[in-house]
């Protein structure tokens, strides 16, 4: 009898520790999914913030382009005018003169 006790407390023994360590297993299996999930969003967030900063790179480049086009085009208005102006002014001198 007293064998039967030993090898029920032995096969006992072996149980307990099989399941402490399935039960350590999971958990590391748990931690490990969940710091790859953590990673996971990490990443993400990342590339978003990446891609917000090209978009506003990219709107700030076309508004420096949109500026830089409009001072040139009101540059040759300015400049038309002052050519006509002068063009005129020179008109109205010669036509003075001969009067």
């Amino acid at each position: 009898m007293e064998t039967f006790t030993r090898s029920i407390r032995n096969h006992r023994g072996i149980i307990e520790s099989n399941n402490l360590f399935t039960e350590e297993s999971l958990l590391l299996c748990i931690q490990r999914t969940a710091y790859r999930k953590q990673q996971q969003q990490l990443q993400q967030q990342q590339q978003q913030q990446l891609q917000q900063q090209q978009q506003q790179q990219l709107q700030q480049q076309q508004q420096r382009r949109g500026q830089i086009e409009s001072s040139r085009m009101v540059d040759a208005l300015l400049m038309q005018q002052q050519q006509s102006r002068s063009g005129s002014n020179g008109k109205f001198a010669i036509q003075d003169c001969w009067k």
